[in-house]
């Protein structure tokens, strides 16, 4: 007997593909985590598709991302999410230009200043 250690959400189906074999499934149910999870897996094979380039596998691994983000709104009940979709554009604009920002320079006295010092993404340098 093998016993093969999966400790992760799986799509509904797999089970009823792993016929023949005894399944047993987390009592300690924090789904949340294990939701998280699953995002970060399929996230990184996203990054592997994209890396060799393989379109129809980029396609699958997008469609997979964007239905454990649906799974994830589901669990947390969120009725209306286009309305924050459209809210965040509205207010920061969307990600459709691709714009990306190498770094900025602004003065110390910046009223913006605080928000990145405070946030671990950006590296502060003081010239």
């Amino acid at each position: 007997m093998i016993k093969i250690i999966f400790d992760k959400l799986v799509r509904d189906k797999i089970p009823l593909k792993l016929k023949g074999s005894e399944i047993f499934y987390k009592k300690d149910m924090n789904t949340i985590k294990y939701i998280l999870k699953k995002i970060h897996e399929e996230l990184k094979e996203l990054e592997n598709a994209v890396q060799i380039e393989n379109h129809e596998n980029i396609s699958y691994e997008i469609a997979d991302l964007y239905e454990v983000l649906g799974s994830l709104v589901k669990f947390l009940k969120i009725d209306n999410i286009n309305h924050y979709i459209k809210d965040k554009k509205e207010k920061n604009g969307s990600f459709e230009e691709y714009l990306i920002i190498d770094y900025i320079k602004m003065k110390d006295d910046s009223p913006f200043l605080a928000y990145y010092e405070n946030n671990s993404d950006y590296k502060i340098i003081k010239e």
